[in-house]
């Protein structure tokens, strides 16, 4: 909801209020779940003790003449409409937005004016599961046992000699000497306060046989599988002052203006999950003494929660920044004719951040008008960008896949995090542009504009996240300083943990083409309507795109499906009188999957194929008799259902990535009303 107002206080004063409300909701059910099941492999499979309830006998009598006192389980996917963990996760969402603005505008005769504005906006997520697996009590539910006195199988944790009590629980998560720092942006050293749930996991633990499909009861499903919430909230405060208007009357080709500007911006955001005594108290530990055990090191040194792989962090930040800043424009020549003209820009902008400092920024750049129709436009400027809330504070883990360069790159599973640095600094880029507009003057092409643009932007201290193998290769290389973000095997030597941190690296080029071709006429297709015809092409070319590392190590960014070669993007719209019709396509191009991979050699086929997808909109206007207007539209998202390319995961798994429409066709109606 958009609701506005302005009032006209002088013929030279006015002042407005504005307010934008906005609810939305998803509700994302696991349609897949019911042959998902439990997911136990690698790093994430079970140890089952030869004691196990459930063991067939023949295997108990194998493990124990071979001395062995447990296996390793892997086990993956379930039995198409047979109950099992996981088969009834249902994910609801709702986001609710808030930005109210003050401002007003003043103009001092026709030469200045001078705007304001002051706006607050808040945005609220809370996001639910339901059913969601709890790491803790799968575990301490698969390792089930015969009582002595009863001969009831029971959870190992419920035998008389183990039993432990919350006290007990608290000095195991005290004395394992591990705290949720190990995955927080901003480490603070908080001892674990119990190696599983401190809730009813011990008391209502319900066993259940791992091994086969359908053999898991309703009252198992229900024990491991709880209610986990995540909340966040992002606030901001901006205030501006801006003033425009002519410097002075140059230098016989029309007056220098100037723009001068002063702002304040207050941005802070927080993360974290609910229940807060469940979600405090991750990964879990195992703790022997006590009866718990096999929980797999994927989960004892993982992601800091309990439920499994949803890792909201408790996580916040907040930052403001005091900026002014100035522009000229001035014509500096033209010539008799009038038809050759060179125009030039100026401008400065000051940043005080309150996490990084002051930092610089600017630009100079000039237009030159070689002859009617033909304009060219050059650039040269030194840029900023401050790091984002995810880059400072981010921590999510998860899994994935390495080769093991100390070890002839064997590859296996390890545990990932994806870690925020509250220290990085601000990225400074020195950007040149050189390109060209043309209009065609001939009767045929009116209407026509073609330019095209060379950009190469060298970023330093460029802020980058890498992946996990990139880790691991460049400390294999000799960089100290990706060493620190990878955790070992004290016995076996093996990559256990791989924090993927943001970081500001040396140096990063960007290098491409971007293209602009548009069209607009008037076409008299109705006699008694007035009809206009648009249609404007947008596309890109990356030619280069590099990340340059302290020791100079060069790691070529391009060749991979993640940053496609080509985009583009086509929209024709056609009005006649009250209606108008818009049609948009955009283009990715295909590229490899992975860059380092021979296909034929590491797989079979190493390339995601291009995508192109169409979005439709209808529109009508009206007019009240008070002179109020309206409008209706019906908005068409991926009008043809196309589907994102399937790109192959780890361990069997496919995904559709987030850059290309995943959702399919969708439709938006929208009713704006102007009083």
């Amino acid at each position: 909801m958009f609701l506005a107002a302005q009032y006209q206080f002088t013929d030279n004063f006015s002042g407005y209020l504005q307010a934008v409300v906005g609810r939305s909701e998803s509700n994302h059910v696991n349609l897949t779940a019911s042959t998902t099941g439990i997911s136990l492999r690698s790093i994430w499979a079970p140890r089952i003790a030869v004691d196990n309830a459930y063991l067939p006998a023949y295997v108990r009598d194998t493990l124990v003449a071979a001395g062995k006192k447990e296996f390793v389980l892997s086990r993956d996917g379930a039995i198409e409409g047979v109950r099992d963990i996981g088969s009834n996760l249902r994910d609801p969402n709702v986001f609710n937005t808030r930005t109210y603005t003050a401002g007003f505008n003043y103009d001092f005769d026709n030469s200045w004016s001078v705007s304001g504005s002051f706006s607050m906006g808040e945005t609220d997520r809370l996001s639910h599961s339901y059913e969601h697996d709890r790491v803790d009590r799968m575990f301490l539910a698969m390792d089930a046992v015969v009582h002595p006195d009863t001969g009831a199988i029971v959870c190992r944790v419920n035998l008389p000699q183990y039993s432990p009590t919350p006290d007990q629980l608290r000095a195991a998560g005290l004395a394992s000497g591990l705290s949720d720092s190990r995955t927080q942006a901003d480490p603070q050293p908080v001892p674990l306060g119990s190696p599983v749930g401190l809730d009813d996991t011990i008391s209502g633990c319900v066993p259940f046989n791992v091994m086969g499909h359908g053999n898991i009861s309703e009252a198992a499903i229900d024990y491991i599988g709880t209610l986990k919430k995540g909340v966040g909230i992002v606030e901001q405060d901006f205030a501006e002052v801006l003033a425009t208007g002519e410097v002075f009357e140059g230098w016989g080709y029309g007056p220098v203006s100037g723009a001068f500007g002063l702002t304040w911006r207050d941005s802070s955001f927080f993360d974290n999950a609910l229940p807060v005594d469940v979600d405090s108290l991750g990964p879990p530990l195992n703790a022997p003494e006590l009866g718990i055990r096999g929980i797999p090191p994927g989960y004892t040194g993982g992601s800091p929660n309990l439920h499994k792989f949803s890792t909201v962090p408790k996580v916040g930040g907040q930052y403001d920044v005091w900026e002014y800043f100035g522009e000229l424009n001035a014509p500096i020549w033209e010539s008799a004719s009038g038809e050759q003209r060179i125009g030039g820009t100026i401008a400065f902008r000051q940043s005080d951040y309150s996490t990084s400092g002051k930092v610089e920024a600017w630009k100079v750049g000039f237009d030159i008008q070689l002859m009617e129709g033909l304009r060219l436009r050059a650039t040269q400027s030194q840029d900023v960008r401050e790091a984002n809330f995810q880059e400072r504070f981010d921590a999510q883990g998860g899994g994935g896949n390495v080769r093991d360069p100390w070890k002839g790159n064997v590859s296996y599973t390890i545990t990932t995090v994806a870690s925020g640095n509250p220290n990085l600094n601000v990225e400074t880029a020195d950007t040149r542009v050189l390109g060209f507009v043309y209009e065609p003057q001939f009767d045929l092409l009116q209407g026509l504009q073609v330019s095209v643009d060379w950009y190469e932007v060298d970023i330093a201290d460029a802020i980058s996240q890498i992946g996990q193998q990139d880790v691991v290769d460049r400390c294999y290389q000799g960089d100290q300083g990706q060493c620190a973000n990878i955790e070992f095997d004290p016995k076996t030597g093996d990559v256990t943990r791989v924090f993927r941190r943001f970081f500001n690296q040396d140096k990063a080029i960007v290098e491409g083409l971007d293209f602009e071709v548009a069209y607009r006429t008037e076409v008299n297709f109705f006699d008694s309507e007035f009809e206009n015809l648009s249609v404007r092409v947008l596309a890109g070319k990356l030619l280069t795109r590099d990340n340059i590392a302290a020791n100079g190590t060069v790691s070529t960014q391009l060749d991979q499906y993640t940053l496609p070669e080509i985009t583009g993007n086509i929209t024709g719209n056609y009005s006649v009188g009250p209606l108008s019709f818009q049609l948009q396509g955009r283009y990715i191009s295909g590229d490899k999957l992975n860059r380092s991979w021979v296909e034929g050699v590491d797989v079979d086929r190493n390339w995601v194929n291009s995508s192109t997808w169409w979005n439709a909109t209808v529109r009508y206007n009206g007019e009240f008799a008070s002179g109020a207007t309206w409008n209706v539209g019906l908005n068409v998202l991926n009008l043809t259902d196309k589907a994102p390319p399937i790109i192959p995961g780890t361990a069997g798994y496919q995904f559709a990535s987030n850059t290309y429409d995943v959702f399919g066709r969708r439709y938006n109606l929208s009713l704006n009303m102007q009083f």
